[in-house]
């Protein structure tokens, strides 16, 4: 990319449009972080507020809460204008960390799922996680690698935009890549255990006795694909939106590919989308097992009706 001093007006203006493009992406994060927080939140209270503390409700409460910072520091890093450079490349270096840490905490929430429902099995125990350490080893050496080859500048516009960058690396789809990788490693696994579950019970005694299986299978699975599409559209989201409108299903199966020929105002299009979709679904997996596991203990007439009204 050339020096920001070296920009002429059609470049800058240019600069600006994917600026604000980014920062509309980042505006639909957070609707869709506050709107699900409002609308879980009765459920939240009851269900998580109120048991005891655990290792899960602190997974819980990490995974709905610390989007609200990444979001926070995103929007700080778009509209500030009175950053400098230096200060501007710590902030993203700080939320891209952040954003790590919270895939990670999402994924550790899935990977106990997993593990209960293969019944804690030692080789189910062993598999997560040495799985788990060796991807997020590469998640981490890959987020390492990327910030030291990136390096912004000061708003290109005051009460425009704010962080500029100036530089980036293609390795950021790495880290893709891997969480990819994992997700479909949990989504195999959960698969294999629901099918031999339910061949095993025959589904339609299984459906009527064990409703909460019906949950932890099918959200699971459904939620595993929202999100491995999730990671998939972040990789795409260096192709320009006209390319993107006319042709999603190609854009989709090239998407590594692609990535290399991302520029660095549209890099992190939909970085944050992706992050929020992440951790919404995996907060919406507890909240369902739980108010599932609740209402099989009413048992009963009680327990259709309010299921029916839920999934509605």
């Amino acid at each position: 990319m050339a020096s920001l001093s070296s920009l002429g007006p059609q470049e800058l203006a240019t600069s600006i449009r994917w600026a604000r493009l980014v920062t509309c992406c980042n505006f639909a994060s957070v609707t869709i972080l506050i709107l699900d927080w409002l609308l879980t939140f009765d459920l939240e209270v009851s269900l998580v507020w109120k048991s005891r503390w655990n290792i899960m409700k602190g997974l819980y409460l990490l995974a709905r809460y610390l989007p609200f910072v990444d979001v926070t520091l995103a929007l700080l890093h778009q509209f500030s204008d009175t950053l400098q450079a230096s200060q501007c490349q710590q902030m993203y270096e700080a939320q891209s960390w952040i954003f790590v840490s919270g895939a990670a905490l999402v994924e550790i929430i899935f990977s106990i799922r997993t593990w209960a429902v293969w019944k804690q099995g030692t080789r189910c125990t062993l598999g997560l996680i040495i799985t788990f350490f060796v991807i997020w080893t590469g998640v981490v050496v890959a987020n390492v690698l990327y910030l030291k080859g990136t390096s912004h500048g000061s708003s290109l516009a005051p009460h425009l935009i704010g962080c500029f960058m100036t530089k980036s690396s293609p390795i950021l789809f790495v880290g893709y890549i891997l969480l990819m990788l994992y997700d479909a490693f949990l989504l195999t696994l959960m698969v294999i255990r629901g099918l031999s579950i339910f061949r095993a019970a025959g589904a339609a005694r299984a459906g009527e006795n064990n409703r909460l299986a019906l949950v932890v299978f099918g959200d699971g699975i459904i939620y595993f694909f929202y999100i491995f599409g999730a990671y998939i559209f972040s990789t795409t989201s260096n192709v320009g939106s006209e390319e993107l409108t006319h042709n999603p299903t190609a854009i989709s199966l090239i998407n590594i590919l692609i990535i290399t020929r991302l520029p660095v105002d549209l890099e992190v299009l939909l970085m944050m989308p992706a992050r929020v979709i992440h951790a919404v679904l995996a907060c919406r997996v507890v909240l369902h097992i739980r108010e599932q596991a609740e209402i099989q203990q009413r048992g009963g007439l009680e327990e259709d009706l309010v299921y029916s009204q839920y999934d509605s």
